[in-house]
């Protein structure tokens, strides 16, 4: 059974907010980036399941994924989305091949680690969708090895390939004037089944998942959100606080890339708040800036009843 015979496309367009009549040309670019913008706008990325003991169905089901997603609106993680983004456009009738990937985390993680997926069309035009990362891009990214993608956000993305291997290719973001690598991938198609062991390895007591949370999503004025905890929010972050962080950029000066010239250095503005865990302000603050539904989360720690202290940090022009 492919994962589109079991999804239910009508509700994943209900919940992004798209309506089947912004869809009549079918699978074309347009269709794509429609999709793909609405869906990093309002389904988060969300680890936050897996330290409230729901961890990451290792089978990637679709059907368990969209009730997680969807329904009980949880958000998820690389291999929740791309299972998700990836039936949706199968229902639609785009070409899509999932990729394995790896992160770099002073190191890079294991094989197949992160999850995205590459859009074909008859025109031999590529698109890759990063759904699934954090820091996500804003719209698909047309395959090409050193073209500067500006976003509609400010920020910028490059993909290169490996002059090595040319089916390996990283992603990296412009930030204050360079290029920082995210993560690598490879061409070779994969089966959803060869995220299984990695997605049943988020819940293991070593793995970084289990060390705090993370949540993001993509404003739709153009800011970058993010909240974490723990390992996630870095060593500086009290480990009784948890980082709320707000990222903007802002275009300005002349182009510093390979020479097309379409793209301008970023300034980077970000806004630095810490909340106390356990306090009511920060559950409402994941309800309502992260659409996430924390009723039956409340096994975390950090959705108490008794308001706590917000702190706020400098907000900085970096």
């Amino acid at each position: 059974m492919s994962p589109s015979t079991c999804f239910d496309f009508n509700a994943y367009l209900q919940v992004i907010g798209v309506s089947p009549s912004q869809l009549i040309h079918g699978a074309n670019p347009d269709s794509l980036k429609l999709i793909y913008s609405n869906h990093v706008r309002t389904l988060p990325f969300s680890s936050l399941p897996i330290v409230c003991g729901h961890p990451v169905d290792p089978d990637l089901d679709v059907a368990g994924i969209a009730d997680r997603m969807l329904v009980k609106r949880w958000g998820g993680v690389c291999f929740e989305h791309v299972a998700l983004l990836g039936a949706a456009l199968q229902w639609l009738g785009f070409d899509v091949t999932y990729l394995g990937g790896e992160v770099w985390h002073d190191g890079w993680t294991a094989p197949n680690s992160h999850a995205s997926i590459l859009i074909s069309f008859r025109d031999e035009n590529r698109f890759y969708c990063d759904v699934g990362f954090p820091l996500r891009p804003l719209e698909p990214l047309q395959l090409s090895s050193g073209k500067e993608q500006l976003q509609p956000d400010g920020r910028c993305f490059q993909l290169e390939s490996d002059p090595g291997d040319s089916n390996c290719w990283c992603l990296q973001q412009l930030e204050q004037g360079d290029f920082e690598l995210r993560h690598r991938f490879w061409l070779q198609p994969r089966d959803l089944a060869n995220f299984s062991g990695p997605a049943r390895d988020l819940a293991d007591p070593s793995s970084r998942f289990m060390r705090g949370w993370l949540l993001a999503i993509c404003r739709a004025e153009g800011s970058l959100v993010t909240l974490a905890t723990g390992l996630w929010a870095g060593s500086e972050t009290p480990e009784d606080k948890a980082k709320y962080v707000c990222r903007k950029e802002v275009m300005g000066g002349a182009s510093i890339g390979n020479g097309c010239g379409i793209v301008q250095p970023t300034q980077h503005i970000k806004h630095t708040t810490l909340l106390a865990r356990g306090s009511s302000s920060l559950r409402s603050l994941v309800e309502r800036e992260f659409l996430i539904k924390t009723k039956q989360l409340l096994a975390c720690k950090d959705f108490g009843t008794e308001e706590g202290k917000e702190e706020d940090g400098d907000g900085a022009a970096n």
